[in-house]
């Protein structure tokens, strides 16, 4: 659309989970989860409308970088909710499994997720948990990084996004649940032609930096709150490298 006008925008636009609900169906996490199907087995294509030059593709494979779910109280519609289920990747990338396969192994219970004691199993909080008992603090962290780029060029860039794990519905008559992102981080980025206006004006240019620069406060303002063992390592080795 004519909104997207940096390469950015571009890539925010994509990796937005937008996941359809059928009449009557009843939407769990397993439903997000499996829009990553397709991204983690063959990347997730951006296209990129450099200054000078053709239009290119760009394929970004995610990884699940971070989870904490907390789940509603049923009883009390006004509560900070329960802590029932946390991940977070501690491996290098070259040594991460699929975004899928780590949710499979999240859910027949690994050991790398911490099920609080809440009568909650890790399958059950992480792939059955209705929307109506997913709390609003609830949030997810992927980490995206560079597959290849079509045709092949220069191609760095790495981005840690995160997103509410209680959906919005969207459309007229709210047949979509998006999980829109929230906070963001990146490394090699300002090397490439991410922020440059796709009309040239140097304005579209600022206010993309300065959407970038907004979403990286949020990140940190998180992260502020997660310390110790619930630390997220994935956001700390990326603001080393920006």
């Amino acid at each position: 659309g004519p909104w997207r006008l940096t390469d950015f925008d571009e890539f925010l636009w994509r990796i937005q989970p937008v996941v359809k609900q059928d009449p009557g169906m009843v939407f769990t996490l397993q439903h997000l989860w499996d829009w990553f199907s397709k991204p983690s087995e063959y990347g997730l294509k951006v296209e990129l409308h450099p200054t000078h030059g053709d239009i290119s593709e760009a394929y970004f494979v995610p990884f699940l970088s971070a989870v904490q779910l907390f789940r509603q109280d049923e009883e009390h519609e006004v509560d900070d909710g329960e802590l029932v289920m946390e991940y977070f990747e501690k491996k290098p990338p070259h040594l991460r499994s699929t975004f899928m396969e780590t949710i499979e192994a999240l859910m027949n219970n690994d050991g790398s997720a911490v099920a609080k004691n809440s009568g909650c199993s890790k399958a059950n909080c992480l792939c059955n948990l209705e929307w109506g008992r997913i709390h609003e603090r609830s949030w997810f962290s992927v980490a995206w990084y560079p597959l290849y780029r079509i045709p092949d060029a220069p191609f760095q860039a790495c981005f840690l996004t995160y997103h509410t794990l209680k959906g919005q519905a969207v459309g007229d008559d709210g047949g979509r649940m998006a999980f829109p992102l929230f906070a963001l981080e990146h490394y090699n980025a300002y090397r490439e032609q991410w922020f440059f206006p796709r009309d040239g004006d140097p304005c579209v240019q600022t206010d993309a930096l300065h959407r970038c620069e907004a979403l990286a406060r949020n990140a940190s303002l998180l992260n502020g709150t997660l310390e110790g063992d619930h630390s997220h390592p994935d956001y700390h080795f990326f603001v080393s490298r920006r």
